[in-house]
């Protein structure tokens, strides 16, 4: 079991760049993106604050350990090369991407943990405000822009074009990494009206020192995982990294190491049960359970095959199902 690693900070911006060009993506083992609103929020608060958010976890593309992926939730079609998988870090890079990055709207939750696509703003004045929690200085506006309480018979903030954000001095967070433009566009507004528009520039100017520098400089701790990490390691380290977020499927992550190799095992296992659960012994096996006996099958072929005295161990340990070759699972025999 083989894994070497470096550690190296990575800019925000990059790492936002890479996960919309598809360089950075996702194994297909990895569950779907659930954070909601208030963890988003909570979330950029700190990168605004310069707060640390976690070290991220990648594997080097260019080794042997392949995975079937996914895009970021959110991203469009990879345009790059693929150059690494992320392997812890879903949940925050994601909700970064989606909330800086993306134009489109965030799909999140509600506190009542409805579904919900929303933006997300800053309002400047508040986040200028030092007696203020930067995470109050957060807007949550629907995908329209347009906040409407009591059933909708009231607009209370209306967000719907640039105009309407420089006059509510409330920055759009989706732009952050184009802030620039969106600045200009707020001079060019001011520059109509001088006299009674002077303090929002002197605002927007200062929140784009106090801000908006925080995420372009931020930075994260990234650990990657060197091209020549084994599929046991990575099985091995997937583990580890999960203990405090939802357990390891195995299964998914063989699933997404054969997919690399045109071998559909969700697909297989599924036509394998049909058959199995006919016996009533058989009647409630899993699939984590099938893995096992590959692995044991293919351990005693192994040791069948091999000189006299040559001790090759059985297990039904996760790294031995993910070092498993692909030749048996697929001829692993199945009798009903």
């Amino acid at each position: 079991m083989t894994a070497s690693f470096k550690t190296n900070p990575i800019s925000l911006k990059d790492l936002m760049r890479d996960c919309h060009e598809g360089k950075l993506r996702l194994p297909d083992f990895q569950r779907g993106w659930v954070w909601d609103q208030d963890r988003i929020i909570e979330l950029v608060a700190s990168v605004s604050e310069a707060f640390p958010v976690g070290a991220l976890m990648t594997l080097d593309a260019a080794g042997d350990v392949k995975f079937a992926t996914d895009s970021i939730e959110g991203a469009p079609p990879s345009v790059k090369p693929l150059e690494a998988y992320l392997l812890d870090g879903q949940q925050r890079l994601t909700s970064l991407y989606q909330a800086t990055y993306s134009e489109h709207p965030v799909r999140t939750k509600t506190q009542r943990k409805k579904p919900a696509e929303v933006y997300f703003y800053f309002d400047i004045r508040r986040a200028l405000d030092r007696s203020a929690l930067r995470r109050d200085a957060i807007i949550v506006m629907p995908k329209d822009k347009v906040e409407r309480p009591d059933f909708g018979k009231k607009i209370v903030r209306d967000l719907s074009s640039e105009d309407k954000e420089y006059e509510e001095l409330c920055f759009p967070i989706n732009r952050m990494f184009e802030a620039q433009k969106w600045i200009q566009g707020a001079l060019t507004w001011v520059l109509q009206d001088v006299g009674a528009r002077a303090d929002h520039m002197r605002l927007i100017n200062d929140f784009s020192q106090k801000v908006v520098n925080s995420f372009t400089d931020y930075h994260l701790p990234v650990i990657t995982l060197g091209k020549e990490t084994t599929r046991a390691a990575v099985c091995l380290v997937f583990e580890k990294i999960n203990t405090g977020g939802k357990p390891l499927d195995a299964f998914e992550l063989v699933t997404a190491m054969y997919a690399s190799e045109d071998f559909k095992l969700r697909k297989d296992w599924a036509a394998r049960r049909e058959r199995l659960v006919k016996r009533k012994v058989l009647a409630n096996i899993e699939p984590v359970e099938f893995l096992q006996v590959v692995s044991l099958l293919h351990a005693r072929t192994t040791r069948r095959a091999s000189p006299p005295g040559l001790s090759t161990p059985n297990t039904t340990k996760k790294a031995s199902w993910s070092a498993t070759p692909i030749f048996s699972a697929r001829t692993t025999p199945t009798r009903a």
